[in-house]
């Protein structure tokens, strides 16, 4: 469990989507100290700290900002390091726009995901988390999202991994989970898929609560678990993959 909220940080990766919102936003009820978000957002409501990124940058240069700008070197370490950076794209292999969609696959989710697992490495505490963003689909083939079930692929690898990890094993207490919703109650999505079963999507004020509750340890969470996100008449089961 983190420190007390009146010391406590947490550092939300995509903070500008409707998740990242709505991540950033319960923290913020739950009176969380630093709240340092990381997004092409100039500002994201609720956050103490807003880090910009630049369209083009390369991880490295990801990384070196937001180690600069949160004051991480020789500052307050993270208590919680929350990713749910994402995009999705469509196409199999005779789509014209393959090659872009990978390349904006692995932008949006493979390479946020390496630059949290590099900075949980370095300035997590014990007892600290660190979440990575899934998806459930990628229990199956992907064949009509070849670029999005590799990339989400990758990231459920990652998290296996990272929870054995001998850096993070090492701080005691530290856990590396990933969420794997099958569809996100977003009203990018809603306008997307007007007809869909609504109640069938998972809330992301819901899950972001259920993300402060993993943080704070009143809700206990597997390391190296990758929770599904099963949603039927409004109401969430989170069942490991």
């Amino acid at each position: 469990m983190p420190a007390p909220h009146s010391r406590a940080t947490v550092l939300v990766y995509g903070a500008g989507g409707a998740l990242g919102r709505s991540v950033v936003n319960a923290f913020y009820q739950a009176k969380w100290h630093r709240i340092i978000a990381v997004d092409f957002n100039d500002r994201v409501p609720g956050a103490t700290d807003t880090i910009k990124l630049d369209l083009g940058m390369n991880m490295e240069e990801c990384h070196s900002r937001i180690v600069k700008e949160a004051g991480l070197l020789g500052g307050q370490p993270l208590d919680s390091l929350v990713c749910v950076s994402g995009g999705f794209a469509m196409g199999g292999a005779n789509d014209d726009a393959i090659f872009e969609s990978v390349k904006a696959m692995y932008s949006s989710s493979v390479y946020p995901s390496f630059i949290s697992a590099k900075l949980a490495g370095d300035f997590l505490k014990q007892n600290g988390l660190l979440l990575l963003p899934g998806a459930a689909c990628v229990e199956r083939p992907t064949p009509w999202g070849l670029a999005y079930g590799s990339a989400k692929a990758a990231v459920h690898h990652l998290i296996g991994s990272l929870a054995s990890d001998a850096t993070l094993r090492a701080k005691v207490g530290t856990l590396v989970v990933g969420i794997a919703p099958v569809t996100l109650d977003t009203p990018g999505n809603r306008e997307a898929m007007p007809n869909e079963d609504w109640s069938a999507w998972t809330s992301c004020d819901e899950l972001a609560e259920r993300i402060v509750a993993w943080s704070e340890g009143t809700v206990t969470a597997d390391n190296g678990a990758i929770y599904k996100l099963i949603t039927k008449g409004g109401e969430t089961d989170y069942v490991i993959m």
